[in-house]
């Protein structure tokens, strides 16, 4: 709880109960000012650290005054760092492998995984660091770009390249690859209103990865759903890409619609009827409130949609207390919380009134 009134009263705020209890493992003597570790091995310590022991304390009381806010806000923050401790400690965290991939010169093709993109200044611009991960080899390999990404950040790509170089930086060997392509992003940006649909079918039986995401998070069931909303051609490509188990679902960054919400806002009957059928989750987004703003509470499938809605929102809020309960269980080794009802349960704490407000986050 964090208190958001200086005077006696007190109003609270929810703050997530597992990682108030990760900070709050590590119990501190109130009479000899030292931690005694009473957690799991993986505990949170203050290490003699002051902002880690405010945390601590601060776990400890449940609540913080009005100035200790940032402090409190800091520590979701915090909470992610143990998490990464943890993964790093039980394995499932995974340090690139010191392996050059291929010879200097050779053209290759891999299935890498996307970590992360970072911007880098040149004399010739901004430039594009993409750094992966070689899925076979768990190799560091990295790319430079000068225009804009091709890929989306966590996903796997099977990609051509060239090596351009090899080098060893801080002790991990990395290769460096040019002319990078990636067959399966290539009918991206190919689809238009004049387009020939057989010609385009053709093409998708090359495409393998029929998910394949774009650096804005679009599929090619969403290109494809945009072009026959404006259109109306490409429903032959959308049915090949359906049938191949394209998925309705992955929303674009860029939007932050999916394929299944443009056949909403289109009034595409026959293929949101199918939709919710295969993919009852995607009608969670259409609250009533949705419908009204686009003038859709009168379009033939919304009785169903309202009906596949309830239900799953009712499934996934059951579904998430259940699984949100066994990672605490997991996390910390035993249950926490008893009950399904008490997981985030906003508990109200009153500030004592015989502590001075500016000693609450002070060391024990």
């Amino acid at each position: 709880m964090v208190n958001t009134d200086s005077g006696k009263s007190s109003k609270s705020v929810h703050l997530q109960p597992e990682w108030l209890f990760t900070l709050n493992q590590n119990r501190c003597s109130r009479s000899s000012g030292m931690g005694v570790h009473d957690g799991p091995e993986y505990a949170f310590q203050h290490n003699n650290e002051m902002y880690r022991s405010n945390l601590q304390m601060m776990a400890k009381k449940g609540y913080v005054p009005t100035k200790g806010i940032g402090l409190a806000a800091s520590a979701v923050v915090a909470f992610e760092r143990e998490l990464e401790k943890i993964q790093r400690a039980d394995g499932s965290f995974k340090e690139n492998a010191s392996l050059f991939v291929g010879e200097v010169g050779e053209q290759i093709e891999r299935e890498v995984k996307l970590e992360t993109v970072i911007p880098c200044d040149s004399r010739f611009g901004v430039s594009l660091l993409h750094i992966f991960r070689d899925l076979e080899t768990d190799a560091k390999v990295t790319w430079f770009n000068s225009g804009a990404s091709k890929f989306n950040t966590g996903q796997t790509y099977k990609i051509k390249g060239r090596v351009k170089s090899q080098e060893v930086r801080e002790g991990l060997k990395q290769t460096l690859l040019s002319r990078v392509s990636c067959a399966d992003l290539k009918l991206h940006e190919a689809f238009h209103g004049d387009m020939d649909e057989k010609d385009y079918l053709k093409k998708l039986k090359k495409i393998e990865d029929i998910d394949a995401q774009d650096a804005r998070q679009e599929t090619l069931l969403y290109k494809i759903s945009v072009i026959h909303g404006h259109y109306g051609v490409g429903s032959d490509i959308m049915r090949e890409l359906l049938d191949r188990g394209a998925d309705p679902t992955i929303r674009s960054k860029q939007s932050g619609d999916s394929p299944f919400d443009l056949w909403v806002l289109s009034e595409n009957k026959h293929i949101v009827d199918e939709a919710i059928e295969t993919h009852p989750e995607a009608t969670i987004r259409w609250t009533d409130e949705e419908l009204e703003k686009y003038d859709l509470l009168d379009a033939e499938f919304v009785p169903k949609l309202r009906a596949t809605r309830d239900a799953q929102i009712e499934k996934l809020a059951n579904q998430s207390a259940i699984k949100r309960q066994e990672a605490i269980d997991k996390l910390f080794g035993e249950p926490t919380f008893k009950k399904e009802s008490d997981v985030g349960a906003l508990v109200e704490l009153e500030c004592p009134e015989e502590e001075d407000e500016t000693d609450l986050l002070k060391l024990a």
